[in-house]
């Protein structure tokens, strides 16, 4: 699976980041898609930010060392509504 080109109506761009596994399935990531408007002032994810695991399509969030783990009910309750919407395009090209 390739990253998509478009992020919930977004256009994206894959930015290179520290290799981290994810908490779910363990996959190696070493690469994440942004919307391009937040390319701007970063140029990767930070503390903080969300993510979907390429493989297992499960949700982490970056800590204060850009490592993923699994993410809180208080952070699940707190996400954004675009990486819910992000969430169900992956789902949909199952």
């Amino acid at each position: 699976m390739t990253l998509p080109k478009q992020l919930a109506g977004m256009d994206a761009v894959q930015v290179p980041m520290l290799a981290t596994k994810c908490p779910t399935c363990g996959a190696l990531l070493d690469g994440a898609a942004i919307p391009e408007s937040a390319t701007d002032d970063r140029s990767g994810p930070k503390s903080g930010d969300y993510t979907i695991c390429i493989k297992c399509r499960e949700i982490s969030r970056f800590d204060d060392d850009l490592q993923l783990r699994a993410p809180t009910e208080k952070d699940i309750l707190e996400m954004p509504t675009h990486m819910l919407s992000l969430m169900q395009l992956m789902l949909d090209e199952v």
